[in-house]
């Protein structure tokens, strides 16, 4: 980019390289060229698509002249914090100059990105299947997915109304059996579920992982008390196979 850095500025300067590509991170190197009359003024800091800032060159260096490196994880262990995170998006370079007196520019900075292709399966019907009030039976839907693979991460979305979700009952279960319960009685008077579930917020869900996902996928549903009624709108899942 070719950027005067400001003297003494703790904004500093940013420059902006995009991937267009879909995969996970396996392993990165930075290279950066900077010319500089006293390297110990810099910051240089690069900041993830997902928002992880890994911290590349301190202050060190004194008053040496330019910093013109290559930065890898194995020599600035902070990069370690951005490898399996996904490389799709904006990439940012941070240069501040954080004393006095010495300026400089940033002339070039690349990234070098490897990693492995993410296989995705996205799985979803819009049944509009009425949920029978208790003590009427469970609504059972089923998606299968014909793609071989294990799973890595998994993301289940509903869209159901019901004017009392604590009347519900709402559990996944995988095709090797295993039963998750993604709700259960929880929002008393509330009206809806219309939400996403993942391992971050369902922690049960990470039992799932390197499981096979191929086979058949069943949500489950029960309304556990009388009065209240509601409708399962849609459901589907995001796989992503390691």
């Amino acid at each position: 980019p070719d950027l005067d850095i400001p003297d003494a500025d703790t904004t500093g300067v940013e420059s902006v390289l995009e991937c267009p590509e879909e995969f996970v991170l396996s392993d990165i190197a930075v290279e950066v060229d900077i010319a500089h009359s006293f390297i110990g003024d810099l910051e240089v800091a690069l900041v993830s698509p997902a928002g992880t800032t890994a911290v590349l060159h301190d202050r060190s260096g004194g008053a040496q002249s330019g910093l013109l490196a290559t930065f890898e994880p194995s020599t600035s262990p902070q990069l370690a914090r951005i490898l399996g995170e996904e490389a799709r998006g904006p990439w940012r370079l941070r240069v501040r100059d954080l004393a006095a007196e010495d300026t400089g520019r940033l002339h070039r900075w690349a990234l070098r990105l490897r990693g492995v292709e993410k296989r995705r399966v996205v799985l979803e019907e819009a049944p509009a299947l009425a949920i029978p009030d208790a003590p009427g039976p469970a609504v059972e839907r089923t998606l299968t997915n014909e793609a071989e693979g294990t799973l890595e991460t998994l993301r289940v979305e509903v869209d159901i109304t019901h004017t009392y979700i604590g009347d519900l009952e709402v559990t996944l279960q995988s095709p090797t059996g295993t039963i998750v319960t993604l709700h259960s009685h929880s929002g008393a008077w509330q009206d809806n579920i219309v939400r996403s579930y993942t391992a971050d917020d369902t922690p049960a869900l990470a039992a799932l992982h390197g499981e096979p996902v191929r086979g058949d996928w069943r949500l489950r549903i029960v309304d556990r008390a009388p009065r209240d009624r509601g409708k399962l709108n849609r459901w589907g899942l995001v796989l992503d196979l390691a």
